[in-house]
């Protein structure tokens, strides 16, 4: 059977992946390489595309309409014909902390049968700060509901992932084996939070609605799990976690957080304190739980997911970002690259976004969107920029633009709000001079890999620890 893509798949890869180092840089990490690509010159976006096509017909890449809409529903979680073609990675923990926030094709195509697995309880419970300075229950189901589909949407969980029914004032689901906890742990709850936030962005104090989460993982596969009542001592395990009188004493704590999570005992042990897909361990804390499956006390874990800044928070990768209370988008970072450069710039943006944050590059503004205003609106709504340091990005005018403005609101740099990063050898002058760099001059993949990690986990944590010991620098024997 001829491995080709459709008419509508052709003209989606043409729209998103509309220039020549975008396409190159997929069909590399689909697995053809640069030298076995047809050439751009002279083709349109289109032409490109449906050459493409034809070789995948003759076979030059084994499984290669799903590879390469894999790589593309990764870039683009949204895009419908990319994931309903491709589907979505599911079990994206990658095993390992070294793995973090790399994405394997495995969620399966939409219809299928999920797979067996652990059965996974997530119960959700609105919330407010009542004027006496308690927690009051808040009726917001329908509210929840929108809130917690579009969460599972952008974090690229297959339709049907969870399933849902009222419990109180809240709601109790059930998430199918065929998703890796990692990523409801990590991407889930981030995409909670980041919801949350933007919801009550705009709102008074006594009008927020706060969540409590409990999630808790069950050794019951998911055939059982789909066809078991809701209460199954599992799902009462989890509305147990969310009840639990510390996490209600956290959220009163820290007026200022939107979500509060309590995990099981094994949940946090298998991808929590493995630092799975960004999670930090050092966000929570042990409590003791009565949970009436187990008859005593257990252990359980509660934290204010996004409380500390890391490098290594994952995410989604998805252009379909969170709407800030304003209505505007809001970026980690903006990556600031001279045209000439444009390899550097999507490399370092896709490093980024394979560790958790949301970036902003030119090259990946898709048709239709006036680069203008979306530089303008990026510039103004990112926490950072990091600039690619070249010779051509110091003769480059526009991007002198890019930087200064940026350098103005933080003119001390007490906020590292601008991050410069040494591609080649070049030499600063001026105000940039004074801005120290991580330098991957030289460095090959890998290692520029490793620098970049350790220089922003730096940069974002304002504090530099070595992976070993120094050296004792006491006296020396003379010989």
């Amino acid at each position: 059977m001829t491995d080709r893509l459709s008419e509508n798949e052709v003209a989606a890869l043409a729209t998103a992946f509309h220039r020549a180092s975008q396409a190159a840089q997929l069909l590399e990490r689909a697995g053809i390489d640069r030298s076995r690509q047809p050439s751009w010159t002279g083709q349109s976006s289109l032409e490109f595309w449906q050459e493409i096509d034809n070789l995948l017909s003759l076979g030059i890449l084994v499984d290669g309409r799903r590879r390469i809409l894999d790589v593309a529903s990764r870039a683009y979680p949204a895009n419908r014909i990319f994931a309903a073609a491709a589907g979505l990675a599911v079990a994206r923990d990658g095993g390992t902390s070294a793995d973090n926030g790399r994405r394997a094709s495995s969620r399966p195509p939409a219809g299928t049968r999920p797979q067996p697995g652990p059965g996974l309880f997530l119960a959700v419970d609105p919330v407010r700060i009542s004027p006496a300075g308690s927690l009051a229950p808040v009726d917001w189901q329908a509210g929840l509901r929108e809130i917690l589909e579009r969460a599972t949407e952008r974090c690229g969980l297959p339709p049907g992932a969870l399933r849902s029914q009222e419990r109180g004032a809240g709601l109790l689901s059930v998430i199918h084996g065929g998703v890796s906890p990692a990523v409801v742990v990590a991407d889930l709850v981030r995409e909670l939070v980041r919801m949350m936030t933007a919801h009550n962005g705009a709102r008074a104090a006594a009008d927020r609605i706060r969540l409590r989460l409990g999630l808790y993982l069950d050794s019951a596969t998911i055939d059982e799990a789909a066809g078991a009542d809701f209460g199954r001592s599992a799902a009462v395990a989890a509305v147990r976690l969310a009840d639990a009188p510390a996490v209600g004493r956290l959220l009163l704590e820290s007026r200022a957080a939107d979500v509060a999570v309590i995990v099981s005992s094994s949940l946090f042990e298998s991808t929590v304190r493995p630092g799975l897909r960004g999670l930090d361990p050092a966000e929570f804390h042990p409590v003791d739980v009565h949970i009436p499956s187990g008859g005593h006390d257990q252990t359980a874990w509660v934290g204010l997911p996004g409380s500390r800044t890391a490098f290594d928070d994952t995410p989604s990768l998805t252009p379909d970002l969170p709407e800030a209370a304003s209505g505007i988008r809001s970026w980690d970072f903006i990556v600031s690259v001279a045209s000439e450069d444009d390899g550097w710039g999507q490399w370092l943006a896709w490093e980024l976004e394979s560790n958790g944050h949301y970036v902003h590059l030119q090259a990946w503004v898709v048709a239709g969107e006036h680069w203008v205003h979306q530089l303008d609106t990026a510039i103004r709504n990112s926490r950072r920029m990091v600039i690619v340091l070249t010779e051509n990005y110091l003769r480059a005018p526009r991007v002198q633009a890019e930087w200064a403005t940026v350098w103005d609101t933080d003119r001390a740099g007490v906020n590292r709000r601008l991050i410069p990063v040494r591609v080649e050898e070049c030499r600063p002058e001026g105000l940039l001079r004074g801005i120290a760099y991580i330098d991957l001059v030289g460095l090959d993949d890998d290692a520029a890999k490793a620098t970049l990690r350790r220089g922003l986990e730096a940069s974002l944590s304002g504090r530099f620890r070595p992976d070993t010991p120094p050296p004792f620098p006491g006296p020396r024997r003379r010989s």
